[in-house]
């Protein structure tokens, strides 16, 4: 069962973490880096908002693992939370475990425990765990005081959100490797207009280079517009 769950999980093979945007993210790349270039027993937790970058982080984490030769898995929580917690059983297997939206379990029970377990069986056997939350470590709603303890003992970080001109080069790197031209005034616009956040900018900007294919156009403030009605 386990297997067959992880073999349905994929992720997005341009996601990593050379072409996240850090901003003000740099020692946390840094330390994601250094873990698995020396690897040996650690967890780490960032917590930030939707749409910062941390399902980018850990599934770029995951790519960097196995770059270096080594075996990851990025799982889920907002997922996985309505199947058997037997979805942690053996991962102590693999070298680097990425777990997404684990605020999504605190409060339960099952889950809680088998994540203490699995702290303790990775620790055991020099193992990473990398970890995300929506919420810092004093906001998530843990019923398992011994879970608390583990989580306290990680590497803690905040991810910080960009400003606009870190976004805006964002917008237009991403653009770049999509083959279009994204001029600064149409992402300045973008960032202007729109939901602020990346995940909803990378939407947009996804949905209107398949507009500007069909359309044959380039993407321009007119463009925009009618494109997404704004």
């Amino acid at each position: 069962m386990t297997q067959q769950l992880l073999l349905g999980l994929t992720m997005c093979d341009e996601v990593t973490l050379d072409n996240f945007i850090k901003g003000s993210n740099e020692a946390l790349i840094a330390n994601l880096k250094q873990a698995m270039n020396n690897p040996e027993a650690c967890s780490l937790l960032f917590y930030a908002e939707k749409g910062v970058g941390k399902s980018h982080l850990l599934q770029g984490a995951c790519h960097y693992a196995h770059s270096r030769g080594l075996q990851s898995c990025y799982l889920p929580m907002a997922e996985l939370q309505n199947f058997s917690v037997e979805a942690f059983n053996d991962l102590e297997n693999l070298d680097v475990i990425c777990l997404d939206d684990i605020d999504v379990i605190a409060g339960n029970p099952l889950w809680e425990e088998a994540l203490f377990h699995l702290f303790n069986r990775l620790r055991d056997q020099g193992k990473m765990l990398f970890m995300a939350s929506s919420v810092g470590i004093n906001e998530l709603p843990l019923a398992l005081p011994d879970l608390q303890s583990r989580l306290r003992g990680s590497l803690v970080y905040s991810v910080h959100p960009l400003d606009d001109e870190a976004k805006m080069h964002a917008l237009q790197s991403h653009a770049r490797n999509l083959g279009m031209t994204l001029e600064e005034e149409a992402a300045g616009f973008l960032i202007r207009r729109c939901h602020r956040d990346m995940t909803s900018l990378m939407m947009h900007l996804n949905n209107l280079d398949q507009a500007s294919l069909e359309a044959k156009r380039p993407i321009t403030i007119p463009f925009i517009k009618k494109t997404l009605n704004i």
